[in-house]
């Protein structure tokens, strides 16, 4: 295959997951706020804290990942690569979801700044998948 249609596919790889990725973090929204809806308020600091360190440790992650290394040619490469960034932002989703399900919980509190940040931080991680993919696969 040549090299041109290999970038491609890659870009449109990379859209596909992004594209599940969101569908699937959007099916679970549901789940995740009825789950955190059960949780006891003297726990909620406690598991707050918690995502709160994995979230610090899946953003690093996000932004240091980079698909600059990935054999185009190779579809067992682009799988591990798919794969690691499906998880790492499945993740992020996923530990956003519950910070925003909790924080609406939370008598008195100004939901507004989060979910703001929620989505600055998501968006961020996002793009930042974007651009390193298409810088991957400069179209010349």
């Amino acid at each position: 295959m040549k090299d041109f249609e290999l970038r491609r596919r890659f870009v449109y790889e990379c859209l596909a997951r992004t594209v599940l990725l969101l569908a699937s973090l959007a099916l679970l929204w549901p789940l995740v706020r009825d789950s955190v809806a059960t949780m006891p308020l003297e726990v909620q600091g406690n598991v707050l804290q918690m995502v709160g360190l994995l979230l610090a440790g899946s953003v690093s992650g996000a932004f240091a990942f980079s698909h600059g290394r990935t054999n185009l040619g190779s579809a067992a490469d682009r799988l591990f690569g798919h794969v690691t960034r499906l998880l790492l932002n499945g993740g992020i989703g996923l530990l956003l979801q519950i910070a925003v399900a909790a924080m609406e919980r939370t008598p008195g509190a100004f939901n507004a700044p989060i979910y703001v940040a929620a989505v600055l931080v998501y968006g961020s991680v996002l793009l930042y998948d974007a651009w390193d993919a298409l810088r991957l696969a400069h179209f010349e």
